[in-house]
């Protein structure tokens, strides 16, 4: 089991904070109406402090409100996106679009912010619910998945580990080799 210097059971980040984010386009699409909803009434055993990437006034205006005071929703450009990985625990995002393959996904896996995301789509090609995330039928489903992760460290741990392993073997260097073999092979039967 490979095992990156920042993965080690358990976790040893920040424990003062349940630190949840999405990123995205500021498109208002990206973002589902229940998205604010679900980090509200989501619990915690710390404080919550959450992080939106590419906040937009477009996206404002479709939910209707602000996030509350303990996120930061913030434009384009304020971070990167190493910084924004390096600071959540767990992405929670669901939304209005069908994800085909949703890049956040490889990049979540690879920084060890575990995912709590749409079951539908992309998502389920690289989720394995229960195992390196969740995947989520309704804002209810993900109120309740975004909690247990915020009470349970070593779940999210877990989760971290078993969802490095799947992007390293699915979709890293390897596979992908394997798989232009195969291609290659087929051509040379031509």
């Amino acid at each position: 089991m490979y095992l990156s210097p920042f993965l080690v059971l358990p976790f040893s980040g920040p424990t003062d904070a349940f630190r949840f984010g999405r990123i995205s386009r500021p498109d208002p699409g990206k973002f589902h109406e229940s998205q604010l909803w679900i980090y509200t009434t989501m619990t915690a055993p710390v404080p919550k402090a959450g992080l939106i990437m590419r906040w937009s006034a477009e996206v404002e205006r479709k939910l209707c409100q602000r996030p509350d005071s303990y996120i930061a929703a913030v434009s384009p450009g304020w971070t990167t996106a190493q910084e924004f990985y390096r600071f959540c625990d767990v992405i929670i995002m669901t939304t209005d679009t069908f994800e085909n393959l949703p890049r956040v996904g490889f990049e979540a896996m690879a920084s060890g912010s575990v995912l709590v995301v749409d079951d539908r789509g992309g998502w389920r090609l690289q989720v394995e619910s229960g195992k390196t995330g969740w995947l989520c039928k309704d804002q209810r489903e993900f109120q309740y998945r975004a909690s247990r992760l915020a009470f349970e460290a070593y779940e999210r741990n877990k989760f971290r580990l078993a969802a490095r392993e799947k992007l390293e073997k699915e979709w890293g260097l390897a596979a992908a080799v394997a798989e232009w073999e195969r291609v290659f092979e087929e051509w040379r039967q031509l």
